[in-house]
Formats: structure tokens, sequence, C-alpha cells
């Protein structure tokens, strides 16, 4: 009766969570995302009793808290419209695994969800070379002024981190669930020693399976352009490293003379980085707004 009564809580929360994004979960990503170890047929039988009892709502393969029948409709078309963008996410990835000096690309955010609302965008995770990762943002960020008219729609590049530090500093349910649900594009093997070291995730989801972090997988025989290359060869020296620290004390000026007046220490130091091994842009706060908001989510129900 207690595993009952736990897995009904850990339902509830993981419902909860995802509630924030109006978005319903299915049989198998409620698995996936649940906090509590349990079968898929115990689930099952948990969540028929929960939908019999009102505890939960119920439309088709989708479960979820209240208003479920719009959720589900609004689900259904942000599904549409990520399909629809997929060839988009692919073309992009590509040609931003063939740039220089990025050796894995992973989607995180909606679309990692299978999910693209009408203005969303696309976000790439990117893990770079050691000590370059400020020139390859700039070379991002130039491709995407010279070549997308610096739209963001579908070409976001907020976070970047370096095969020499591959481990994610914030350990809270927002990251786990970026990390578990990220979507492989390029470079399986770097994208092992990733998930290698940030075990930790693990302990918020341990029926975690990443079975779909391959959906979208380009082919791995994507070799860099021959330009990138030659800049590569050029760059791998003192002017090389020059370049590159001047690069990050410029973004971590700007970004400081840009934000910093408006936020506390500690939001600042969540919203940018600018190391020399991580490269982090994230003005909407979205983790903190969202932890917030589930922290928010929580007292409700212990006061029920």
């Amino acid at each position: 009766m207690q595993i009952d009564k736990t897995s009904n809580q850990k339902i509830m929360q993981c419902l909860h969570y995802f509630g924030i994004f109006n978005h319903p979960l299915t049989l198998s990503e409620m698995h996936r995302y649940l906090s509590v170890s349990i079968s898929l047929v115990k689930l099952k039988e948990r969540l028929t009793e929960m939908v019999l009892s009102d505890m939960i709502e119920q439309k088709g393969a989708y479960y979820g808290l209240e208003n479920i029948d719009n959720q589900v409709k609004e689900r259904l078309a942000k599904e549409h419209l990520a399909q629809n963008i997929k060839s988009i996410a692919q073309k992009n990835a590509k040609i931003i695994a063939r740039l220089p000096y990025n050796l894995c690309v992973c989607i995180s955010g909606s679309l990692s969800k299978g999910v693209m609302d009408q203005d969303g965008d696309i976000d790439y995770f990117i893990i770079a070379k050691p000590n370059r990762i400020w020139i390859s943002k700039s070379i991002m960020k130039l491709y995407k002024k010279l070549f997308l008219k610096n739209s963001k729609d579908h070409f976001c590049i907020n976070y970047m981190i370096t095969t020499d530090q591959l481990e994610i500093k914030e350990k809270n349910l927002f990251t786990a669930t970026e990390i578990e649900s990220m979507l492989l594009m390029h470079n399986d093997a770097i994208y092992q020693q990733f998930l290698s070291s940030n075990p930790w995730y693990k302990r918020y989801f341990p029926n975690a399976d990443t079975q779909d972090f391959l959906a979208w997988k380009l082919d791995e025989d994507i070799k860099p352009y021959l330009w990138s290359n030659l800049l590569e060869f050029l760059l791998d020296n003192s002017l090389g490293n020059y370049i590159e620290n001047y690069l990050q004390r410029l973004a971590a000026k700007r970004n400081k003379k840009k934000y910093a007046a408006k936020l506390t220490k500690e939001e600042y130091d969540l919203m940018f980085r600018s190391t020399k091994n991580e490269a982090k842009v994230h003005p909407p706060n979205s983790q903190g707004k969202v932890l917030k908001l589930y922290e928010d989510r929580l007292k409700t129900i212990q006061q029920h």
C-alpha cells in the first residue's frame, strides 16, 4: 500500500512538472520521466486506478492533471510543427557539425520533447574542442548573420561546453530532464562521454530510457569543411590562444554590461557563463522560472 501511495505521489509530481508546459504525457513518457523505479505494467495499473479515482485525467494515449482535451489538442498541433521542422533542424545541425571545433551536436529544449511552439526556436547543445569554444561560437554567430539574417528561430546557440569539462554544474530536475530528453545529432562517442560524466541525472529518472535520442541522428560520416580544417591548423598556436581569450573576455564584458544590473548575482550566474569551457546565454532564465513554478505546485499538493 505504501508503494502505491509513493507511486501516486511521484506520478502527480511528474505530471505537475510537465503541466507547467501544458504537455500531457504518454505511458512510455511517464515511465521515462518518473522519479521512482516501477515496471511499465505496474505503472499502467496505477494510472488506470488514478484516472478512475479522478486524481488525474486521460485523453486517448495521454495523461494530465486538468483541461486534458485542450492540452492534447495543443500537443498534437505542436508535434505536427516539430515534424515539419525536422529537416531544417537536421540541415543546420549538419552545418554546425562541419564548422570549426564542433565535435558533438545535440538538440535540447522543446523540440527534444517532440514538440515545437508556433514562435519557438531550435536549441542546439554543442560540445566543442577545449580552448576553442569562443572562436567556435563567434564563427557560428557570423554564419547566422551572413546566411540566416541573424534569425534565432532555427539556429539558437545558447549553450556550449568543451570535452575537458563535460559535467553540468546545475544538478536539478530541469537540467536532468534536458539531459534525458536530448536528441543526438552528431558524434555518438562524445555524447556517451557526456552522459558518463553526468551519472547524477539518472537519480531523477531511474527508469530512464534514451532509446529516442537517435531519432533524428545524422550520418556519422560528416566531415568538417576543408576551410574548417585549415583554420584549425592555422590557429593551433599562440595566436589562436590570444583570439580565444580575447573573445571570451569580450563576451563576458558584453553580457555583464547588458544584463548584470538588472539581475541578482545568483540569477546572473545561472543565466550567463563565459569561461574557458562553458558558453551559456539564457536571458529568459527558463531554468529558474520553471523550478520556481514547480516548487509552488508541490506546495499546493502538500496543502491538500
